[in-house]
């Protein structure tokens, strides 16, 4: 597996709704066969840990949740709370890194924030 994935289409965050991305790492065995997709054994990872800013070099942070009970499969999955979505009143970029054997990064991205239009 190559370095840090950067995903350059940001993800849509509505404000007030949970959200939750699943991010598959993993390779075509076959190029002209998309059936013949191969997740990374990401088992060997752990301490995993995700962090909204506004920019990259703003100071406060929204901590999201990573999932990563499919890392074997090369699957993890990011959310975030009702509340942090609402707190993020803005756009920004998040990264998903890995603390275990050594810090590594593996994705890098982009969201695009919408306020909701129901609040309570």
């Amino acid at each position: 597996m190559a370095g840090v994935f950067i995903d350059t289409t940001p993800y849509e965050i509505y404000a007030g709704d949970a959200w939750s991305q699943s991010f598959e790492f993993g390779s075509l065995t076959d190029p002209d066969d998309e059936g013949s997709w191969v997740g990374d054994d990401l088992s060997e990872w752990s301490d995993w840990s995700a962090q909204w800013r506004v920019t990259d070099s703003a100071m406060s942070e929204i901590t999201l949740t990573v999932d990563a009970t499919g890392a074997a499969d090369g699957v993890l999955v990011l959310s975030a709370s009702e509340a942090q979505t609402r707190a993020m009143a803005g756009n920004g970029v998040f990264d998903i890194q890995a603390a275990t054997p050594r810090v590594r990064t593996f994705l890098r991205a982009k969201t695009h924030w919408k306020q909701d239009v129901t609040r309570d």
